[in-house]
This record gives structure tokens, sequence and C-alpha cells, in this order.
């Protein structure tokens, strides 16, 4: 007996079906859990926005305290000084001014001598190592 010819069409045309229906639920698994993952990435997204919102308002809240404590304390310290007969005023007044002042240039000195961590040195330093040379287009090393 001869082989039907059709039968063997049938069963490639049967499997190549049921594979397009299973690549095309895997797919469409695949797209939602893409999107599943892309809605959970924004939600978060937004909490974290919220969150700093509200962190650098509570900080601008806490520095507005602060300076007003600060203010008040070296307010204290003036008067305290004037009526004890220490100091005048004018005298009280300017002491306090270069304290203060002085007290925000070592914190400005501070600042700018941290700013050199901000470079991330020995990144660059690793990726520049393992990079080959790059050379500008006039030929000089970049």
């Amino acid at each position: 007996m001869a082989p039907n010819p059709s039968s063997g069409a049938s069963s490639q045309a049967h499997v190549s079906l049921r594979d397009r229906i299973s690549f095309s639920s895997w797919m469409s698994s695949l797209r939602e859990l893409a999107e599943s993952f892309v809605h959970l990435l924004v939600l978060e997204a937004k909490q974290a926005g919220i969150s700093l919102a509200f962190m650098v308002g509570f900080a601008v809240a806490a520095a507005v305290l602060l300076i007003t404590g600060w203010l008040a304390a070296i307010a204290c310290i003036v008067a305290a000084l004037v009526l004890n007969g220490i100091l005048g005023w004018i005298s009280a007044l300017v002491i306090a001014a270069v304290l203060s002042f002085a007290g925000a240039g070592v914190l400005a000195y501070l600042v700018v001598a941290r700013a050199k961590d901000l470079l991330f040195s020995a990144t660059r330093r690793q990726l520049s190592a393992s990079a080959p040379a790059m050379e500008s287009p006039n030929g000089t090393p970049r």
C-alpha cells in the first residue's frame, strides 16, 4: 500500500498550527509579564517621586527651624553679654557675626574639600585602563 501524501501534509499542518498556537500563547504571556513589570515600575517610580518630594519638604522645614533656632540662640547669647555688662551691643553683635561667618567658612572649606570625591576617579581610571586608548580626530590622545 502506498503512503497517502495527503495524510502527511495534514499531520504537518496540524503540528504547525499547534506550534503557532503555543508560540502565540507564549508571546501573549510574555507580553502580559512585560506589561505587569512596567506597570509595577511606574507605580514604584510614582511612589519614589512622592517620597522624594516629602523628603525635600521635610528637609526644608527642618532647615528653617534650625536657622531660627540658631538665630534665637545667638540673640540670647548677645543679650546675656549686653545685659550683664560684659560687652556693648555693637561688640557683641560683631563677635556673633564674625563667629558665624567663621563657622560658615569652615563648612564651605569642607564642602570644597569633599568635591573631589564626586569625580568617580577610581571608576574612570578602571574604565580608561580597560578601554583602548581613544584618539581624537587630529590624532592626539583624549
